[in-house]
């Protein structure tokens, strides 16, 4: 009878999922690289930060990771303390089995303060963005800054 109780709650649990919240699940971590939707998706950001957009370069994904056999939960960090989640930052969500990174470089120009919103609105994008490097190049008076930002995002 608990388990039955167990089962059916379950199921009704899994049953109030409304497509809004799949379709968001899959906006966060896609089945597929959907590149053409992520570059669309990067050039809005851009316009809306006040940015240019001057290249976007994604490159091929590399190999599927490696899936740990036996319990998988063994690919996943232990978060808690400053070092493990340190750790954790670094081996991302790429760790999970399945799930691949699809990298990519973005040349943007425009102020310092437009800047700090673009990346803004990366952070608060829905789909997983993890920045690895950010580059700059001191800009003339009559020209706008130049950024080259390195970045990851995931698919499953």
């Amino acid at each position: 009878d608990s388990l039955i109780e167990n089962r059916d709650n379950l199921l009704n649990l899994i049953n109030g999922i409304t497509k809004e919240d799949l379709d968001r699940v899959d906006r966060v971590l896609p089945q597929g690289a959907r590149a053409s939707d992520f570059l669309v998706a990067v050039e809005t950001l851009t316009a809306v930060s006040g940015m240019g957009l001057r290249r976007i370069d994604l490159v091929s994904p590399p190999k599927a990771s490696a899936v740990v056999a036996g319990n998988q939960q063994a690919a996943l960090p232990r978060l808690g303390t400053e070092e493990t989640d340190m750790e954790a930052a670094r081996e991302g969500v790429g760790d999970i089995p399945g799930v691949q990174a699809l990298p990519f470089t973005v040349e943007v120009a425009g102020s310092y303060e437009n800047f700090k919103r673009f990346l803004a609105a990366l952070e608060k994008n829905l789909r997983l963005i993890d920045v690895e490097q950010v580059n700059f190049a001191p800009a003339k008076r009559e020209e706008a800054t130049g950024f080259i930002l390195k970045a990851e995002t995931y698919y499953y």
